[in-house]
């Protein structure tokens, strides 16, 4: 499956607080770079629905997340 056209989804790698992650490939970069996917959930640990209001924190925390692991890997 692709995602956006360019993001090939691999094997489920885990799962957490925000969802689950998976192995991915960049399609479009010239040396097909590995990446990591992951799938936001709207569900609790008890798989209840949460809130509009929860759904924005989540969101804003998610986001945060993901801009914390890219500057992380521009380390490596």
């Amino acid at each position: 499956m692709l995602i956006d056209g360019r993001y090939e989804i691999g094997e489920k790698i885990g799962s957490g607080g925000f969802g689950e992650t998976f192995l991915g490939i960049d399609t479009r970069s010239p040396s097909s770079s590995k990446i990591v996917i992951k799938q936001l959930s709207y569900c609790n640990r008890d798989k209840s629905y949460i809130s509009d209001a929860e759904t924005s924190e989540v969101r804003r925390r998610f986001r945060i997340e993901a801009e914390v692991l890219e500057k992380l890997s521009m380390v490596i």
